[in-house]
């Protein structure tokens, strides 16, 4: 949706709607220190490199300070992965989320895909376009 502000009137609204392809997000929690979290790393890999691509899933990695508290990867950011492990209620790694709300199993491939090609079936519900003008200002278009 572009909205245009002019001085002393009324706002104008124009909505530009349009189907979009629907981009999954996984959020994985691991530890370096962890065995099984490199089954599910490669999972994760595998399934962006050479089944989905990064047009539609896109993975971010958050580190966990267990088993070990000493990874590397946690200590380099540890609030935010903090942050996050409490959003979601993570109690053991690895854990992967996807979209927000589902979570297979992190160490079982078809599980992982399953919940992946059920949240590529759901219509976006809106898309974020952010894009940068002559000028240096940032532009963010909003589509409903």
């Amino acid at each position: 949706m572009n909205v245009n502000v002019l001085k002393n009137t009324e706002i104008e609204l124009t909505a530009n709607l349009f189907a979009a392809n629907k981009i999954v997000l996984i959020e994985d929690f691991a530890n370096v220190s962890c065995g099984p979290c490199v089954t599910s790393n490669k999972i994760i890999e595998h399934l962006i490199n050479d089944n989905f691509g990064t047009s539609k899933l896109v993975a971010i990695k958050y580190p966990t300070n267990f088993p070990s508290p000493v990874d590397p990867f946690f200590l380099a950011n540890g609030p935010d992965c903090n942050a996050r492990m409490v959003y979601y209620n993570i109690l053991f790694a690895p854990t992967t989320i996807v979209d927000g709300n589902l979570r297979p199993t992190s160490t079982d491939s078809n599980d992982v895909k399953n919940k992946i090609f059920s949240e590529l079936a759901k219509v976006p519900q809106f898309i974020i376009d952010v894009s940068a003008s002559n000028a240096g200002v940032i532009i963010i278009l909003i589509s409903l």
